[in-house]
């Protein structure tokens, strides 16, 4: 089972049917549920509506934040203080994939600024990790053209995050009854509290 790149793990009965659920977090991928069918678990994520949930994110803590005895949970991811922004319309992304063929992973990360996406690194030190890049890349200040993105884009390896908020609630009394068809109901955490990733305490 390929998760991802995983951070924090929790189990806890979500939908008090006697059954533990396996909820998984992690950086560049959603906040993951797992439910035990036939002693196996499978991912559920998507049916609960979370698969569009993708972040950084770092914690997960569960417990009935609104006492109506369903258990909830509260996920720490980056925050808004921070100079990646990311949002469904405006992806940070993550590409990653053995593009000058040595033997190793080359990931490169872009996001927006403005109404562009490129990587904040500068020609000259992407080409000390990738020389064969040079025939791709002309020779400007920044990497920031289309012709790299759309390099990037035929990789095929590509990872995306759009959430940064930091904690998330998700109450999960809203989505607990499966025949109602209710979709998940998220919940930022004021802005003050936005200041910095949240983190596992120690």
């Amino acid at each position: 089972m390929n998760v991802g790149m995983v951070t924090d793990a929790r189990f806890a009965d979500l939908d008090r049917d006697g059954s533990q659920e396996l909820i998984v977090t992690g950086e560049w991928m959603p906040i993951s549920v797992f439910r035990k069918v036939d002693n196996k678990f499978v991912n559920v994520t998507s049916a609960l509506g979370l698969s569009d949930l993708s972040g950084w994110w770092y914690t997960l803590e569960i417990t009935d934040i609104n006492n109506d005895s369903f258990p909830d949970i509260v996920a720490g991811n980056l925050g808004l203080n921070a100079y990646i922004q990311a949002s469904p319309g405006k992806p940070a992304e993550l590409f990653y994939k053995d593009f000058d063929k040595n033997g190793t992973i080359d990931p490169i990360l872009c996001y927006y600024n403005g109404e562009d996406s490129y990587p904040p690194q500068y020609r000259d030190r992407m080409l000390d990790q990738m020389i064969y890049l040079k025939r791709n890349l002309p020779d400007t200040i920044h990497t920031q053209m289309p012709g790299l993105k759309i390099f990037l884009l035929l990789s095929n390896s590509r990872m995306q995050t759009y959430l940064q908020q930091t904690p998330l609630l998700i109450p999960f009394s809203s989505m607990r009854r499966e025949k109602d068809s209710q979709p998940a109901l998220f919940l930022s955490i004021p802005r003050y509290q936005q200041f910095a990733p949240l983190k596992p305490w120690m």
